[in-house]
């Protein structure tokens, strides 16, 4: 249910330049913020399967679509 949200980046003359990923997760008919369920993930430690399932959507979604895709990673996903 992890989804990647697209949020265009455009250049000055509004031409979209890439896509910066953002995650959502889709429970039942809503679709969730990050605020909602992130801080949970990393406290039950499902943070990084979480992230794994993003990047590899994000990645398969940028294939598909031949788009450019920009995705915001911090130390703690390089470390653990």
């Amino acid at each position: 249910n992890i989804l990647p949200f697209l949020q265009k980046v455009v250049n000055l003359k509004g031409e979209c330049e890439y896509y910066e990923v953002l995650v959502r997760l889709k429970e039942k008919d809503k679709i969730l913020s990050p605020a909602l369920f992130l801080p949970i993930a990393k406290q039950k430690g499902l943070y990084h399967n979480l992230n794994s399932a993003l990047i590899r959507k994000s990645l398969l979604l940028s294939k598909e679509k031949k788009i450019k895709i920009s995705l915001n990673i911090d130390v703690y996903d390089i470390l653990y």
